[in-house]
Parts: C-alpha cells; sequence; structure tokens
C-alpha cells in the first residue's frame, strides 16, 4: 500500500509540474504576443526588424529557415502571429513567427514568383498576393502551404506593378502600375478587371497604394429587456466592420460613433399602451 501511495504522490507531482510548465508556456507566449503587437516592423536587406512603440528598443526578428535575399515588402497576419515579405532576388515568399520561433519558405508551387514586391494578405480567403515587377502579373499563395496561382486580369494594365491592397467584400484588388501611371484591379473569382478612373490625380510613376472605405455596419443595434411596465430595457449602438491592415485595406471612424458595441439601461414602459 505504500508503494501505491508513493506512486500516486509521484504521479500527483509530475501533473502540477506539468500544469506548471503549461501555465507558464502560456504566460509566456501571451506576453511574447503582446510585446509583439506593440511594435514596428522594417525590412533591411537580410534582416527582419522590429521597435517597440513604447520606446524601450527593439530587434531583430528570429527568421531561422527562411530566405532573406533581396527583402521586399511586408504583410502582417496578426491573427496567425506570422509576417510575410517578398524576396525580390530570390524570387520566394517567406515568413517568419511573432514570438520568435523562426519561419520558412511558403509553398508557391503553380503561382508565378517572379521579382515579387508588394505584398497584401486576404485573411477571409487565407491568401497571400503579391506583385511580379519582373514579368508584369499579379500571383498568390494560399496560406495553408497548398501552393498557389496567378490571377486573371484581363482588362486591367499591368506595369511593373509594386504594392497590391485587397477588399475582401468587394471580390477585388488593387495595385498600381509604375510604368503605366494608372491603378488597376481585378476581381478576386478570376473573371477579370478593369483600370480605374483616376482623372484629376497625379499619377507620376505611382507605387504602393491602400484602400480607405467609409465605415461598414458589422452588427445592427439592438434593444433587449421586458415588457412589462418598469422593467429595464438594454440597448446598443451596433458594432463598425474592423480594419485589415494585411491586405492593406482601412476603415475611415466617424468622429462619436466609437467602433465597438456601447451597453445602455433605459426605463421600460411606465404605463400600459
Amino acid at each position: 500500500m505504500r508503494k501505491l501511495s508513493d506512486q500516486l504522490v509521484g504521479w500527483r507531482v509530475v501533473v502540477v509540474l506539468a500544469v506548471f510548465v503549461v501555465a507558464v508556456f502560456a504566460a509566456l507566449s501571451f506576453a511574447t504576443a503582446a510585446r509583439a503587437a506593440n511594435s514596428i516592423y522594417w525590412t533591411n536587406a537580410a534582416k527582419i526588424s522590429f521597435a517597440r512603440l513604447d520606446g524601450s528598443g527593439g530587434s531583430d526578428l528570429s527568421t531561422t529557415g527562411a530566405t532573406l535575399n533581396g527583402v521586399s515588402g511586408l504583410a502582417l497576419d496578426p491573427a496567425a502571429g506570422r509576417l510575410y515579405w517578398a524576396n525580390n532576388l530570390a524570387n520566394k515568399i517567406s515568413y517568419a513567427r511573432l514570438d520568435g520561433g523562426g519561419g520558412g519558405d511558403l509553398s508557391t508551387t503553380g503561382a508565378t514568383v517572379n521579382g515579387p514586391d508588394g505584398l497584401a494578405i486576404d485573411p477571409v480567403a487565407g491568401r497571400i498576393y503579391w506583385t511580379n515587377v519582373g514579368v508584369n502579373k499579379i500571383s498568390f499563395a494560399r496560406l495553408d502551404g497548398s501552393g498557389g496561382g496567378d490571377l486573371t486580369i484581363i482588362g486591367a494594365a499591368v506595369n511593373a506593378p509594386r504594392g497590391v491592397a485587397v477588399d475582401p467584400a468587394a471580390d477585388r484588388i488593387y495595385w498600381d502600375n509604375a510604368g503605366a501611371g494608372k491603378i488597376s484591379s481585378a476581381r478576386l473569382d478570376g473573371s477579370g478587371g478593369g483600370d480605374l478612373n483616376t482623372t484629376g490625380a497625379t499619377l507620376i510613376a505611382p507605387e504602393f497604394v491602400a484602400v480607405l472605405l467609409v465605415p461598414g455596419a458589422a452588427g445592427p443595434p439592438s434593444i433587449s429587456g421586458g415588457s412589462a411596465i418598469g422593467s429595464v430595457l438594454s440597448c446598443s449602438q451596433g458594432s463598425w466592420e474592423s480594419d485589415l491592415p494585411a491586405a492593406f485595406l482601412f476603415r475611415l471612424r466617424l468622429p462619436g460613433r466609437p467602433p465597438r458595441v456601447t451597453p445602455c439601461s433605459r426605463a421600460g414602459p411606465t404605463a400600459a399602451g
């Protein structure tokens, strides 16, 4: 019996230690993620670096396992905890984990990668898009590593494209044409595209684009509560759709209209009728 008791105590110690290790790991992971979120990232010739926005300095991101050769363009995928970049000289799309766990090269089988430059992520479809300056194409790869392809852009100009921006809700991708002085777009479903009317705007070797949309409603206002006399009603102002920084898509914020649900209370009916 004593031997069995000693074994049980030993198992309890192992379980407690395992729980402690998991808890510490989770805490460290959360802390690392928090630090990663409050940072600005940039490319160097052969490194990806960052600095914390609170002014406490920065460091170089661990990119072990990933290619770094003629780094051009960055795209963040906060939900997956990854940062992607294009290797203009190596013709590869690579990534690194924001928690410092290294990275790798994304499978681009089936897609053109020739002088890749600007990047944009479509988090809805789980794809990353890039421009190919070398052959004037817009290509994509799936973030799950299952390869990709080239986007059909019939009807749109593609001449020395640099930057891209994705609008998933409108099913469109936009890019600049530094060699043609045009801004063009194509449908993400592969049915072609066209050139945007830019009459009145300057277009001298345009480079890199970003989309700014009007606020979009994500959830309508609602009222809940009982219908009895004297009951208290709860209401919300609804919510706005969020930005998609990885897609270079942003939404204009209206003064006095915060993009969040704001609960409130109101007195219900005080008399019948």
